[in-house]
């Protein structure tokens, strides 16, 4: 980070993800960015310790430009709309605290906003499993006869942006307080439907497969159900 003034506004929604939160930390603050940044970390009141994580991981990556802020409704959507209403940033990026991000993720995203090529960015997204049944169910994830054809778990090959729906997103401070919060009527699929909105205003959403986003999957078949339920009903 070479510059003072905040260029981006890292907004992390979680609850109860003690067990992978350092990790996805790290991979935030190891970024090869050329511009300041800022982490806004909002705990929807979790039970596991996932704060105390956090504050350590911090801590240890020698990061001061972080915020913990409380979301009290404990859903997604109100936690990052709490970041989004804190941000200082001019750009903004959504993650998950399962996530890990690609080292040049943040200057990737950021050179294609600034060069006008589309209007939101992201990346591809790589499962990662852990046990036998995660293994399992990485490769149904990864497959397009699990999650389908232009997705963005699918797409591998290339590296030109295509317009495509993209999950951990980085677009403008500026596009997203004329009108576009996250909808907090979504559980599940918060970022298809904020898509689906700024694709109707023309604005270009892009997904750039030489940059990932490795997600770390739920490591029982039941979670997995459970979770992919709440996909379908949202």
């Amino acid at each position: 980070m070479l510059k003072n003034k905040i260029k981006l506004s890292v907004i992390l929604a979680v609850r109860n993800e003690s067990n992978s939160i350092t990790s996805c930390i790290n991979s935030i603050c190891q970024q090869q960015f050329n511009h300041t940044f800022e982490i806004l970390l909002i705990d929807g009141l979790s039970e596991d310790g996932t704060i105390e994580v956090a504050e350590l991981a911090f801590k240890n990556n020698n990061f001061t430009f972080f915020k913990i802020l409380k979301n009290d409704l404990k859903h997604v959507a109100n936690g990052l709309n709490v970041g989004i209403e804190n941000a200082k940033g001019e750009f903004l990026c959504r993650v998950d605290g399962r996530f890990e991000l690609s080292k040049n993720y943040f200057q990737s995203c950021y050179d294609c906003l600034t060069n006008k090529k589309c209007d939101v960015i992201g990346g591809k997204l790589i499962s990662k499993s852990k046990n036998f049944t995660s293994i399992i169910l990485a490769n149904v994830l990864s497959s397009k006869y699990g999650v389908g054809w232009g997705n963005f778990r699918t797409m591998t090959k290339g590296s030109e942006l295509i317009e495509l729906d993209t999950v951990t997103g980085v677009f403008g401070r500026a596009i997203i307080f004329k009108e576009f919060l996250y909808d907090t009527y979504f559980v599940r699929s918060q970022d298809e439907e904020l898509n689906f909105r700024f694709r109707k205003k023309g604005l270009k959403v892009c997904l750039n497969t030489s940059i990932s986003i490795t997600y770390e999957i739920r490591s029982s078949l039941k979670t997995i159900i459970f979770q992919y339920f709440q996909y379908g009903y949202w």
